[in-house]
């Protein structure tokens, strides 16, 4: 890689350009988060289907697990903005 000696470091544009960047490094690793959050709170209601009140029916964890399980799956082909956001949510129990 050759260095540009062309690139004026003190100009306005290279300014800008560094406000740009150092607005985007606090974008990131909180708006990321916080969009995130935002987009599985609004659909909180449909993440735990009951799941410990099918593990008090079934008196089993495992079982209420899978029930709950097998509902939200169920929600998901439902409702397509839900199964969108599965890559968040899919490694964890219903119940968290």
């Amino acid at each position: 890689m050759k260095v540009d000696y062309s690139i004026d470091c003190e100009s306005s544009e290279h300014a800008t350009f560094k406000l740009y960047a150092y607005l985007m490094i606090i974008v990131y690793p909180i708006g990321i988060p916080f969009m995130y959050y935002f987009l599985l709170s609004s659909v909180r209601e449909y993440l735990d289907p009951g799941q410990h009140k099918f593990a008090l029916e079934l008196q089993s964890e495992e079982a209420g697990q899978e029930k709950a399980l097998e509902e939200r799956e169920k929600l998901e082909n439902l409702n397509p903005r839900l199964k969108a956001l599965s890559f968040l949510y899919g490694a964890y129990e219903p119940r968290c």
